[in-house]
């Protein structure tokens, strides 16, 4: 690994050859440091986890509790079992990552997350909500988080500090001021359903693209 912000001589391979490379000159492309073109990629990533967050699917819980008929302490249970299922299965999705590497994985994930998100839409009792909070947790919380982290440290060393810093801030201010409202407002207006199914099939749209 490389000093002072440089990239790694070892990079991943998905790192190695950009799509836009092959169409911008090499008098172009010889003087980007892409390391900033991933971070910015990165940091879109991590915002794409939102759905797996705690602020995002905060707004659909008053929502969910009238639509099923449940109390909120059941639902902050089932929640709590949801999040613990997958907080264990994280080592393993961390091996999973260092031999899949993180271009591949990400767009599982993404698939996943969308497939989450539809199935939180179409949950009607307390065993389908479960699943849908563990794979939300599962996929957005953890996986996608990890596999947009994970670039940046390959391509920083003395810098990576900062860089993180500078993404999770990024991150925090949609996570936490911008997606939330959007997914409350649109919940008011169209329902907790389309609101999930809505802006999950958003995310793996963006993702996989």
């Amino acid at each position: 690994m490389g000093g002072g912000g440089e990239p790694s001589r070892e990079k991943p391979k998905e790192i190695k050859k950009l799509w836009w490379t092959t169409c911008c000159p090499s008098c172009i492309t010889d003087r980007i440091f892409y390391g900033w073109v991933i971070l910015i990629v990165c940091t879109m990533g991590k915002i794409m986890s939102s759905p797996g967050q705690s602020p995002c699917i905060g707004p659909t819980t008053d929502a969910i509790m009238v639509s099923l008929g449940m109390s909120e302490t059941k639902i902050t249970t089932l929640y709590l079992f949801g999040t613990l299922a997958s907080a264990f299965s994280l080592p393993q999705r961390g091996k999973g990552l260092d031999r899949l590497l993180p271009l591949k994985v990400s767009v599982g994930v993404a698939v996943g997350l969308g497939g989450a998100g539809m199935r939180l839409s179409w949950t009607e009792n307390a065993p389908t909500l479960l699943l849908a909070f563990f794979l939300l947790r599962f996929f957005g919380q953890g996986s996608m988080m990890m596999a947009s982290q994970t670039p940046i440290n390959y391509w920083y060393v003395s810098n990576r500090g900062s860089r993180m810093g500078i993404a999770g801030a990024v991150t925090s201010l949609f996570m936490m001021g911008v997606v939330p409202p959007l997914m409350y407002a649109d919940g008011l207006e169209n329902g907790w359903r389309h609101t999930c199914a809505h802006h999950y099939s958003f995310r793996v749209h963006y993702s996989v693209n």
